[in-house]
Protein backbone atom coordinates (compact mmCIF):
# COMPACT_ATOMS: atom_id res chain seq x y z
CA UNK A 1 0.00 0.00 0.00
CA UNK A 2 1.33 3.60 -0.95
CA UNK A 3 2.52 5.90 2.13
CA UNK A 4 -0.72 8.06 0.25
CA UNK A 5 -3.29 5.50 0.91
CA UNK A 6 -1.84 4.91 4.80
CA UNK A 7 -2.50 8.63 4.73
CA UNK A 8 -5.53 8.78 3.74
CA UNK A 9 -6.78 6.35 6.24
CA UNK A 10 -5.49 7.71 8.90
CA UNK A 11 -6.87 11.30 8.06
CA UNK A 12 -10.29 9.61 7.96
CA UNK A 13 -9.62 7.54 11.48
CA UNK A 14 -8.07 10.63 13.08
CA UNK A 15 -11.91 12.48 11.92
CA UNK A 16 -13.95 9.59 12.96
CA UNK A 17 -12.68 9.37 16.10
CA UNK A 18 -12.78 13.40 17.07
CA UNK A 19 -16.61 13.06 16.18
CA UNK A 20 -16.87 9.98 18.31
CA UNK A 21 -15.24 11.24 21.53
CA UNK A 22 -15.66 15.43 21.14
CA UNK A 23 -16.93 16.49 24.35
CA UNK A 24 -16.68 13.62 26.50
CA UNK A 25 -15.38 13.66 29.91
CA UNK A 26 -13.08 10.53 30.19
CA UNK A 27 -12.97 10.69 34.08
CA UNK A 28 -16.87 9.90 33.81
CA UNK A 29 -15.87 7.10 31.36
CA UNK A 30 -13.63 5.43 33.74
CA UNK A 31 -16.24 5.77 36.32
CA UNK A 32 -19.09 3.84 34.32
CA UNK A 33 -16.39 1.21 33.16
CA UNK A 34 -14.85 0.53 36.32
CA UNK A 35 -18.46 -0.75 37.61
CA UNK A 36 -18.28 -4.35 38.95
CA UNK A 37 -21.17 -5.71 37.12
CA UNK A 38 -19.76 -4.01 34.08
CA UNK A 39 -16.43 -5.39 34.54
CA UNK A 40 -18.20 -8.85 34.78
CA UNK A 41 -20.19 -8.66 31.85
CA UNK A 42 -16.52 -7.78 30.36
CA UNK A 43 -15.21 -10.89 31.04
CA UNK A 44 -17.78 -12.72 29.16
CA UNK A 45 -18.26 -10.81 26.45
CA UNK A 46 -14.17 -11.40 26.34
CA UNK A 47 -14.69 -15.17 26.76
CA UNK A 48 -17.47 -15.14 23.83
CA UNK A 49 -14.73 -13.37 21.16
CA UNK A 50 -12.07 -15.92 21.91
CA UNK A 51 -14.98 -18.65 21.19
CA UNK A 52 -15.67 -16.78 18.06
CA UNK A 53 -12.52 -17.24 16.62
CA UNK A 54 -12.07 -21.26 17.33
CA UNK A 55 -15.89 -21.59 15.61
CA UNK A 56 -14.29 -19.09 12.50
CA UNK A 57 -11.62 -21.37 12.17
CA UNK A 58 -13.17 -25.07 12.57
CA UNK A 59 -16.25 -23.54 9.86
CA UNK A 60 -13.10 -22.28 7.39
CA UNK A 61 -12.17 -25.76 6.97
CA UNK A 62 -15.35 -26.78 5.64
CA UNK A 63 -14.72 -24.72 2.43
CA UNK A 64 -11.48 -25.97 2.27
CA UNK A 65 -12.72 -29.46 2.62
CA UNK A 66 -12.93 -29.50 -1.34
CA UNK A 67 -9.20 -28.37 -1.95
CA UNK A 68 -7.65 -30.11 1.46
CA UNK A 69 -8.99 -32.92 3.44
CA UNK A 70 -7.05 -33.37 6.42
CA UNK A 71 -6.50 -29.69 7.13
CA UNK A 72 -5.47 -29.54 11.10
CA UNK A 73 -7.82 -26.92 13.52
CA UNK A 74 -4.36 -26.11 14.89
CA UNK A 75 -3.27 -24.50 11.88
CA UNK A 76 -6.69 -22.91 10.48
CA UNK A 77 -6.65 -21.33 14.14
CA UNK A 78 -3.22 -20.11 13.87
CA UNK A 79 -4.00 -18.32 10.05
CA UNK A 80 -6.98 -16.88 11.24
CA UNK A 81 -5.50 -15.27 14.59
CA UNK A 82 -2.42 -13.53 12.16
CA UNK A 83 -5.18 -12.65 9.59
CA UNK A 84 -7.01 -10.11 12.35
CA UNK A 85 -3.65 -9.48 13.92
CA UNK A 86 -2.66 -7.86 10.91
CA UNK A 87 -5.80 -6.25 10.46
CA UNK A 88 -6.02 -4.89 13.75
CA UNK A 89 -2.71 -3.23 13.51
CA UNK A 90 -2.10 -2.21 9.95
CA UNK A 91 -4.32 -0.31 8.07
CA UNK A 92 -6.22 -1.67 4.43
CA UNK A 93 -7.58 -4.80 6.05
CA UNK A 94 -4.57 -6.58 4.67
CA UNK A 95 -5.31 -9.69 7.13
CA UNK A 96 -7.74 -10.89 4.94
CA UNK A 97 -5.50 -11.44 1.95
CA UNK A 98 -2.89 -12.55 4.08
CA UNK A 99 -4.70 -15.55 6.12
CA UNK A 100 -5.62 -17.73 3.43
CA UNK A 101 -2.15 -16.82 1.69
CA UNK A 102 -0.50 -18.02 4.55
CA UNK A 103 -2.57 -21.06 5.25
CA UNK A 104 -2.06 -21.83 1.33
CA UNK A 105 1.75 -21.34 1.53
CA UNK A 106 1.98 -23.67 4.63
CA UNK A 107 -0.68 -26.21 3.29
CA UNK A 108 0.54 -26.26 -0.16
CA UNK A 109 -3.02 -25.50 -1.60
CA UNK A 110 -3.88 -22.81 -4.22
CA UNK A 111 -3.57 -19.07 -2.59
CA UNK A 112 -6.65 -17.97 -5.03
CA UNK A 113 -9.07 -21.03 -3.80
CA UNK A 114 -8.09 -20.22 -0.24
CA UNK A 115 -9.23 -16.48 -0.78
CA UNK A 116 -12.12 -17.62 -2.98
CA UNK A 117 -13.62 -19.01 0.77
CA UNK A 118 -12.78 -16.17 2.42
CA UNK A 119 -14.70 -14.11 -0.26
CA UNK A 120 -17.63 -17.15 0.87
CA UNK A 121 -17.38 -16.99 4.58
CA UNK A 122 -17.55 -12.97 4.52
CA UNK A 123 -20.73 -13.05 1.87
CA UNK A 124 -22.34 -15.61 3.87
CA UNK A 125 -22.02 -13.86 7.27
CA UNK A 126 -23.14 -10.51 6.04
CA UNK A 127 -26.65 -12.45 4.31
CA UNK A 128 -26.73 -13.96 8.22
CA UNK A 129 -26.40 -11.00 9.86
CA UNK A 130 -28.47 -8.82 7.16
CA UNK A 131 -31.36 -11.96 8.04
CA UNK A 132 -30.83 -11.41 11.78
CA UNK A 133 -31.35 -7.43 11.35
CA UNK A 134 -34.42 -7.53 9.08
CA UNK A 135 -35.95 -10.13 11.63
CA UNK A 136 -35.01 -7.56 14.23
CA UNK A 137 -36.99 -4.68 12.77
CA UNK A 138 -40.74 -5.67 13.02
CA UNK A 139 -40.06 -5.33 16.87
CA UNK A 140 -38.86 -2.34 16.59
CA UNK A 141 -41.85 -0.54 14.51
CA UNK A 142 -41.66 2.45 17.21
CA UNK A 143 -38.21 3.20 15.97
CA UNK A 144 -38.89 3.05 11.94
CA UNK A 145 -39.98 6.70 12.07
CA UNK A 146 -36.25 7.14 12.29
CA UNK A 147 -34.73 8.75 9.03
CA UNK A 148 -30.99 6.88 10.68
CA UNK A 149 -32.61 3.32 10.16
CA UNK A 150 -35.03 3.69 7.57
CA UNK A 151 -31.36 4.65 5.48
CA UNK A 152 -29.81 1.42 6.97
CA UNK A 153 -32.97 -0.76 6.08
CA UNK A 154 -32.77 0.57 2.74
CA UNK A 155 -28.98 0.19 2.28
CA UNK A 156 -29.19 -3.51 3.52
CA UNK A 157 -32.07 -4.54 1.13
CA UNK A 158 -29.90 -3.08 -1.56
CA UNK A 159 -26.73 -5.26 -0.45
CA UNK A 160 -28.64 -8.37 0.68
CA UNK A 161 -30.09 -8.40 -3.43
CA UNK A 162 -27.23 -7.31 -5.07
CA UNK A 163 -25.17 -10.04 -3.35
CA UNK A 164 -27.65 -12.58 -3.93
CA UNK A 165 -28.30 -11.62 -8.01
CA UNK A 166 -24.48 -11.75 -8.31
CA UNK A 167 -24.48 -14.96 -7.18
CA UNK A 168 -27.35 -16.54 -9.22
CA UNK A 169 -25.86 -15.06 -11.98
CA UNK A 170 -22.42 -16.37 -11.60
CA UNK A 171 -24.46 -19.86 -11.11
CA UNK A 172 -26.33 -20.08 -13.87
CA UNK A 173 -23.91 -19.00 -16.42
CA UNK A 174 -21.10 -21.74 -14.49
CA UNK A 175 -24.64 -24.12 -15.51
CA UNK A 176 -24.94 -23.26 -19.24
CA UNK A 177 -22.03 -22.28 -20.67
CA UNK A 178 -19.13 -23.04 -18.28
CA UNK A 179 -15.75 -21.70 -18.11
CA UNK A 180 -15.45 -21.36 -21.85
CA UNK A 181 -17.50 -18.14 -21.85
CA UNK A 182 -15.69 -16.96 -18.55
CA UNK A 183 -12.31 -17.17 -20.74
CA UNK A 184 -13.97 -15.60 -23.68
CA UNK A 185 -14.93 -12.51 -21.12
CA UNK A 186 -11.33 -12.24 -20.04
CA UNK A 187 -9.70 -13.07 -23.53
CA UNK A 188 -11.45 -9.75 -24.42
CA UNK A 189 -10.69 -7.86 -21.25
CA UNK A 190 -7.17 -8.59 -21.24
CA UNK A 191 -6.53 -8.26 -24.53
CA UNK A 192 -3.62 -4.91 -23.87
CA UNK A 193 -1.68 -7.68 -21.99
CA UNK A 194 0.99 -9.63 -23.33
CA UNK A 195 0.43 -13.49 -23.85
CA UNK A 196 2.40 -14.43 -21.16
CA UNK A 197 0.84 -12.09 -18.50
CA UNK A 198 -2.76 -12.81 -20.07
CA UNK A 199 -2.49 -16.76 -19.26
CA UNK A 200 -1.47 -16.51 -15.84
CA UNK A 201 -3.46 -13.74 -14.64
CA UNK A 202 -6.57 -15.51 -16.50
CA UNK A 203 -5.50 -19.42 -15.07
CA UNK A 204 -5.65 -17.36 -11.58
CA UNK A 205 -8.74 -15.59 -12.18
CA UNK A 206 -10.55 -18.56 -13.34
CA UNK A 207 -9.49 -20.30 -10.39
CA UNK A 208 -11.01 -17.71 -8.14
CA UNK A 209 -14.43 -17.30 -9.79
CA UNK A 210 -14.72 -21.06 -10.38
CA UNK A 211 -13.75 -21.69 -6.35
CA UNK A 212 -16.51 -18.90 -5.46
CA UNK A 213 -19.87 -21.61 -6.34
CA UNK A 214 -21.24 -22.23 -2.99
CA UNK A 215 -21.30 -26.48 -4.15
CA UNK A 216 -20.84 -28.01 -0.09
CA UNK A 217 -22.36 -31.32 0.24
CA UNK A 218 -25.56 -31.76 2.03
CA UNK A 219 -23.62 -32.90 5.37
CA UNK A 220 -20.86 -29.92 4.98
CA UNK A 221 -23.84 -27.10 4.03
CA UNK A 222 -25.42 -28.46 7.49
CA UNK A 223 -22.50 -28.60 9.39
CA UNK A 224 -21.26 -25.34 8.00
CA UNK A 225 -25.05 -23.55 8.75
CA UNK A 226 -24.95 -24.91 12.75
CA UNK A 227 -20.99 -23.86 13.26
CA UNK A 228 -22.68 -20.40 11.31
CA UNK A 229 -25.36 -20.11 13.96
CA UNK A 230 -22.92 -20.74 16.81
CA UNK A 231 -20.86 -17.97 15.62
CA UNK A 232 -23.19 -15.45 15.15
CA UNK A 233 -24.68 -16.73 18.86
CA UNK A 234 -21.11 -16.14 20.21
CA UNK A 235 -21.76 -12.01 18.95
CA UNK A 236 -25.28 -10.47 18.90
CA UNK A 237 -26.50 -11.82 22.68
CA UNK A 238 -23.64 -10.75 24.35
CA UNK A 239 -23.37 -7.48 23.18
CA UNK A 240 -27.02 -7.31 24.47
CA UNK A 241 -25.74 -9.43 27.88
CA UNK A 242 -22.81 -6.43 27.97
CA UNK A 243 -25.19 -3.85 27.49
CA UNK A 244 -27.54 -4.40 30.44
CA UNK A 245 -24.74 -3.84 32.66
CA UNK A 246 -24.46 -0.70 31.71
CA UNK A 247 -27.30 1.69 33.58
CA UNK A 248 -28.66 4.16 31.11
CA UNK A 249 -28.48 1.68 28.44
CA UNK A 250 -30.45 -1.91 28.79
CA UNK A 251 -31.86 -1.93 25.06
CA UNK A 252 -33.93 -4.71 24.21
CA UNK A 253 -32.05 -7.86 22.20
CA UNK A 254 -33.84 -6.69 18.57
CA UNK A 255 -31.83 -3.11 19.35
CA UNK A 256 -28.47 -4.68 20.17
CA UNK A 257 -29.27 -6.18 16.60
CA UNK A 258 -30.29 -3.26 14.66
CA UNK A 259 -26.93 -1.38 16.44
CA UNK A 260 -24.55 -4.46 15.67
CA UNK A 261 -25.81 -3.70 12.06
CA UNK A 262 -24.66 -0.16 12.30
CA UNK A 263 -20.98 -1.14 13.16
CA UNK A 264 -20.83 -4.17 11.19
CA UNK A 265 -21.23 -2.10 7.90
CA UNK A 266 -18.81 0.94 9.59
CA UNK A 267 -16.12 -1.76 10.14
CA UNK A 268 -15.63 -2.33 6.73
CA UNK A 269 -13.88 1.84 6.56
CA UNK A 270 -10.25 -0.52 6.50
CA UNK A 271 -8.55 1.78 9.39
CA UNK A 272 -6.65 -0.14 11.57
CA UNK A 273 -8.55 -2.02 14.70
CA UNK A 274 -11.52 -0.39 13.37
CA UNK A 275 -10.52 3.00 14.90
CA UNK A 276 -12.94 5.61 14.76
CA UNK A 277 -15.21 3.74 12.08
CA UNK A 278 -16.47 1.49 14.60
CA UNK A 279 -16.34 4.28 17.65
CA UNK A 280 -18.48 6.83 15.21
CA UNK A 281 -21.16 4.56 14.26
CA UNK A 282 -21.61 3.25 17.78
CA UNK A 283 -22.18 6.70 19.50
CA UNK A 284 -24.11 7.55 16.25
CA UNK A 285 -26.39 4.67 16.46
CA UNK A 286 -27.07 4.66 20.46
CA UNK A 287 -27.40 8.20 20.81
CA UNK A 288 -29.69 9.17 17.99
CA UNK A 289 -31.50 6.25 17.57
CA UNK A 290 -31.91 4.72 20.96
CA UNK A 291 -31.54 8.06 23.01
CA UNK A 292 -28.37 6.74 25.16
CA UNK A 293 -26.41 9.63 26.98
CA UNK A 294 -23.13 10.39 25.23
CA UNK A 295 -21.41 9.62 28.30
CA UNK A 296 -22.76 6.16 28.48
CA UNK A 297 -22.72 5.46 24.90
CA UNK A 298 -18.74 6.18 24.83
CA UNK A 299 -17.89 4.07 27.64
CA UNK A 300 -20.08 1.25 26.00
CA UNK A 301 -18.23 1.60 22.78
CA UNK A 302 -14.58 2.15 24.21
CA UNK A 303 -15.05 -1.03 26.41
CA UNK A 304 -16.72 -3.31 23.83
CA UNK A 305 -14.38 -2.16 21.07
CA UNK A 306 -11.54 -2.98 23.40
CA UNK A 307 -12.84 -6.39 24.37
CA UNK A 308 -13.18 -7.39 20.55
CA UNK A 309 -9.54 -6.35 19.24
CA UNK A 310 -7.79 -7.40 22.68
CA UNK A 311 -7.62 -11.54 21.85
CA UNK A 312 -6.80 -11.37 18.07
CA UNK A 313 -4.10 -8.55 19.30
CA UNK A 314 -2.68 -10.51 21.99
CA UNK A 315 -3.32 -14.13 20.46
CA UNK A 316 -2.46 -13.13 16.97
CA UNK A 317 1.26 -11.23 18.13
CA UNK A 318 2.33 -14.52 19.85
CA UNK A 319 1.44 -16.59 16.98
CA UNK A 320 3.34 -13.82 14.76
CA UNK A 321 6.16 -14.01 17.25
CA UNK A 322 6.41 -18.01 17.67
CA UNK A 323 6.25 -18.35 13.61
CA UNK A 324 9.08 -15.81 13.18
CA UNK A 325 7.04 -13.45 10.97
CA UNK A 326 8.12 -9.97 9.93
CA UNK A 327 6.48 -6.93 8.79
CA UNK A 328 8.94 -7.56 5.51
CA UNK A 329 7.74 -10.91 5.09
CA UNK A 330 3.99 -10.11 5.51
CA UNK A 331 4.60 -7.64 2.83
CA UNK A 332 6.18 -10.35 0.31
CA UNK A 333 3.51 -12.58 1.49
CA UNK A 334 1.27 -10.68 -0.21
CA UNK A 335 2.70 -9.05 -2.82
CA UNK A 336 4.88 -12.15 -4.54
CA UNK A 337 2.91 -14.41 -6.69
CA UNK A 338 0.13 -13.56 -4.25
CA UNK A 339 -2.88 -15.89 -5.82
CA UNK A 340 -0.58 -18.32 -7.73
Amino acid sequence: MKIRNYLIIFFISMILLYLAFRQINFFQILKIISRPQIVFAGLLFLLSCILQYFVRAWRWGILLKKYKTDLKLGMLFKSTLLGFFISYTLPGRLGEFFRPIYLAQKEKISKSQALATVVQERILDALFIFLIFLCSLPLMSSQMENILLRKLFVLVLAGSAMIIVSFLLLEIVLRTRGEAVLKKVMLRLFFFLPARWKEKIIAILLKFILALRFDLNKKDMINYLLLTILFQLCIVPFYWLLNLAFEGMKLSFPAIAVYFMFIYIAAAIPTPGMAGSWDFASRLALTELFAVSAEVAVAYTLFAHFLVILFPIAAGFFVFWKEGLNWKRIKQTGSEDALS
